[in-house]
């Protein structure tokens, strides 16, 4: 992407695994989107306000705040309702017996 493209729109990342934000955030940029990253969900909806995004990426399982119930927050917000969220996990697949 050279610096007269547009970006293709602008994406919240919210995961506390940096690993998985700095590769999420490289992939994301090369293909032309903006990329705001916070490293959890304290501030999730303050973050949504102020930055305007066109999609939420949300982990599911973070340290301190769990995703579904700030699934639930956004959506009972009704600034947010109609925003497009994807949930994240790197979980591991438990093992089949």
């Amino acid at each position: 992407m050279t610096a007269t493209t547009a970006s293709l729109g602008k994406i919240l990342l919210a995961d506390d695994d940096e690993s998985l934000v700095r590769t999420l955030t490289w992939i994301l940029k090369e293909h032309g989107y903006q990329v705001v990253a916070t490293p959890g969900g304290e501030n999730l909806l303050t973050m949504v306000a102020e930055e305007k995004p066109n999609l939420l990426l949300l982990d599911i399982m973070m340290p301190r705040v769990d995703g579904l119930q700030l699934l639930e927050r956004l959506k009972s917000d009704e600034r947010f309702k109609d925003m497009p969220v994807l949930m994240l996990s790197s979980m591991r697949p438990r093992k089949r017996r």
